[in-house]
C-alpha cells in the first residue's frame, strides 16, 4: 500500500512539474508588460465610455416609457427580459440613469472625458 502511495506522490509532482512549464511556455510569445498595461487601460476606457453610453441610452429608455411597447410593468422588468440583468442589478442601473439627470456636471464631464462619438 505505502509503494501505491508513493507512485501517486510521483505522479501528481510530475503533473505539478508539466503544469508548471506548460504555465512558463505559455507565456514565451507575449507582448512586453507595458503593452499589456496599454490595452489593459484602453479596454478598461472603451467598458467606461460603453457604460456611460448604455446609461444615457437607457435613461430615455425609461423616461419615454419604451418598456410600455412590450407588455412590460418597468423598466427593470425589461432589462430582466431582453438582457438578462437580474432585477436587483437592473434596479441599481436605473437609479444611476436616472442620477445622472439630476448631475449634469457629471455627465457632462463623462461626455467630455469620451467625447460625443454618438
Amino acid at each position: 500500500m505505502n509503494a501505491n502511495a508513493d507512485a501517486d506522490a510521483n505522479a501528481d509532482a510530475n503533473a505539478d512539474a508539466d503544469a508548471d512549464a506548460n504555465a512558463k511556455a505559455a507565456f514565451v510569445d507575449l507582448d512586453p508588460i507595458d503593452q499589456l498595461e496599454s490595452s489593459l487601460l484602453a479596454s478598461y476606457r472603451a467598458v467606461s465610455e460603453a457604460t456611460h453610453r448604455f446609461l444615457v441610452l437607457l435613461r430615455e429608455f425609461d423616461l419615454r416609457q419604451g418598456y410600455k411597447a412590450y407588455g412590460n410593468n418597468d423598466c427593470a422588468e425589461w432589462l430582466n427580459w431582453k438582457c438578462g440583468i437580474q432585477r436587483t442589478t437592473a434596479l441599481e442601473k436605473l437609479r444611476v440613469a436616472r442620477a445622472l439627470w439630476h448631475l449634469p456636471q457629471i455627465d457632462a464631464a463623462f461626455a467630455k472625458v469620451f467625447g460625443d462619438k454618438w
